[in-house]
């Protein structure tokens, strides 16, 4: 008092805008001492941010928010730089403006509490749930923390506190906030979680096929195919990014693009999944058999991008942690629907997706090491055998037409390359590999055809089958599986024989079987093993027919081969030979 007059008044609190009618709408604004930093983010606190992974305390462009448990309530903390306020809302759903609960900061230590519908906010006055509202600025800097008590995602009377985070900004205009800005939306999370966090950026970059087989590995359906030449392209990229890989999706569709790996190439088992949809949407889920379930935990993810224009989402992220102990996966393609927007405590799966591609195994670090199939349309037939392609079976010249005990193998030039077919009725997969001598198993190429249209490419030691994930030379695969009836065609670029640049395209051709175990081949049984042949000459085929449980000789026009209880002895000798040797005997026997 100064001269019995009230003077130098001193502010103490604000409250927001309350109804005085209304005692349950007051709500006080204390002054926030302490900085709202990213300490703790990831230990102690759930933190999302725009740019991702900013720091308020080196950026003045740095939008933050975070979470964490307070007893029963949740914690928030807010920090940014802004002329008029920032906010933070919580959706049921990943689509920001279903009448969110909106919670915002703005100049002056104001605090409101409003509804997001569309891009309107909508001021409350009830604030009953809002507890120790504290606030500071500091010329355009804002801080502020708050507790909210009764924070569920569910309509039922569990508690669920899984939501999208939204961080954003705006104006004032006579006092109250207008003209809402998104700045970025999380994934689902769990705000007591502080492992859960995941922001969603826009993709400003194009996804394209530019640096593959180079700088990136690229997985398409249909194969080699170009999203920027064809609407139905789905293409998926991989690379290293230090400890990291970095993914990019693109593809046209109604719902969502999703990209999943597989430590085997049986998709379903657990596999985790990357998923971009429709409204700049993020999901990481477990694909088990054919159920994708939302996973919260996104701690392995950062720099998550998405654009969607129509009907084509494209997008790109970064996962840690994949590759600690191999990076050698099998790629799953997918497509599928958003059957809810809203995923709460009893909706936590996406749906079944439909499989669109499923890789053999690749590393994905390795730009060179992709390798998709696509389906065969035409049917494997002995029809130009000898004339247009060699052709190699067991039995001997027999028809897979006619005969469901057949396994044929075909081989013709294409251009550069050698084209490849194989075909044969086996619970487990059909093989074809390439021997530079007519003894199976030194380390010869070997090329798989399974079911589930599973291509593989392995080295033959033995009789150990040791899968490769450097496929640069296969090209054009292509696979087709009715009941147990396995069928495939390839171009295998590069097959020599000879040790020197000079090509020599002569093998010997081997047929193999065996069964699937794990979702990799095994137990690999030679089937036949023909003579030397050259591959991309029609006439120049011979088959030797093996077993592995009898001995038996089969003898052709150019060599004889003795099989003794699996093992392979190979005699070569002329027609010829082979008759003086039986008239000798002969000649003996009338001794």
């Amino acid at each position: 008092m100064v001269a019995g007059l009230p003077a130098n008044a001193k502010v103490r609190s604000v409250s927001g805008l309350v109804n005085l009618t209304n005692p349950a709408s007051t709500l006080i604004v204390g002054t926030l001492s302490e900085a709202v930093t990213r300490n703790g983010c990831g230990s102690t606190k759930a933190c999302f941010s725009d740019p991702a992974d900013c720091d308020p305390q080196t950026s003045s462009s740095c939008l933050l928010a975070t979470t964490r448990s307070s007893g029963n309530n949740i914690m928030f903390e807010l920090r940014g730089e802004v002329d008029g306020y920032i906010a933070v809302a919580v959706s049921n759903d990943t689509t920001a403006g279903g009448n969110d609960k909106t919670y915002i900061c703005a100049k002056g230590s104001k605090f409101f509490y409003a509804l997001l519908n569309n891009d309107t906010l909508s001021v409350q006055t009830n604030v009953t749930s809002f507890s120790n509202v504290k606030a500071s600025v500091v010329g355009s800097s804002i801080s502020c923390a708050f507790e909210v008590s009764g924070l569920n995602a569910s309509s039922s009377g569990n508690a669920n506190t899984t939501f999208a985070v939204v961080i954003l900004t705006g104006e004032m205009v006579a006092g109250s906030p207008v003209n809402a800005k998104v700045r970025s939306v999380s994934g689902l999370v769990n705000l007591t979680n502080p492992t859960s966090t995941l922001i969603v950026g826009t993709l400003s970059t194009n996804v394209t096929r530019n640096g593959c087989g180079s700088t990136k590995a690229c997985f398409s359906n249909p194969a080699d195919c170009d999203p920027q030449t064809s609407s139905s392209c789905l293409l998926a990229t991989t690379r290293s990014s230090g400890d990291n890989l970095m993914f990019e999706l693109r593809g046209e569709f109604d719902g969502y693009i999703a990209v999943a790996v597989s430590t085997d190439t049986t998709a379903g088992g657990n596999d985790k999944t990357y998923i971009c949809a429709k409204g700049s949407k993020f999901f990481y889920a477990l694909l088990n058999n054919d159920i994708l379930s939302v996973q919260t935990n996104v701690t392995s993810f950062s720099n998550v991008n998405v654009s969607v224009v129509g009907s084509s989402i494209s997008c790109a992220f970064k996962v840690s942690g994949l590759s600690a102990s191999s990076s050698t996966f099998a790629v799953i393609l997918a497509t599928g629907g958003l059957p809810v927007d809203r995923i709460d405590d009893s909706k936590t799966s996406l749906g079944t997706p439909t499989l669109r591609l499923v890789s053999g195994l690749v590393d994905l670090t390795n730009p060179a090491s992709t390798l998709t199939v696509s389906t065969l349309s035409e049917n494997v037939t002995r029809n130009g055998c000898g004339s247009t392609k060699a052709c190699f079976s067991n039995p001997a010249d027999c028809d897979p037409e006619k005969s469901s005990s057949c396994l044929l193998a075909t081989t013709r030039s294409s251009g550069d390359n050698i084209m490849f077919e194989l075909r044969g009725e086996v619970d487990g997969y059909i093989a074809v590999a390439v021997s530079t001598d007519t003894t199976a198993g030194g380390n010869d190429k070997t090329y798989i055809c399974a079911k589930g249209s599973k291509f593989f490419y392995a080295l033959l030691n033995n009789d150990i089958l040791s899968v490769q994930t450097n496929v640069t030379s296969i090209s054009n695969v292509k696979a087709s599986v009715a009941g147990s009836s396995i069928s495939c065609a390839f171009e295998v670029s590069g097959l020599n024989a000879s040790s020197s640049r000079n090509a020599n395209t002569t093998f010997a051709v081997v047929i193999l079987t065996g069964e699937m175990i794990a979702g990799l081949p095994a137990n690999a049984k030679v089937r036949s093993v023909s003579g030397l042949a050259n591959l991309t000459n029609p006439a120049g085929t011979t088959t030797t027919n093996t077993t592995t449980t009898t001995t038996t000789t089969t003898t052709t026009t150019t060599r004889t081969t003795i099989t003794v209880s699996g093992a392979n002895i190979n005699l070569q000798h002329t027609f010829s030979q082979v008759l003086s040797i039986l008239f000798g005997v002969l000649a003996l026997g009338l001794l």
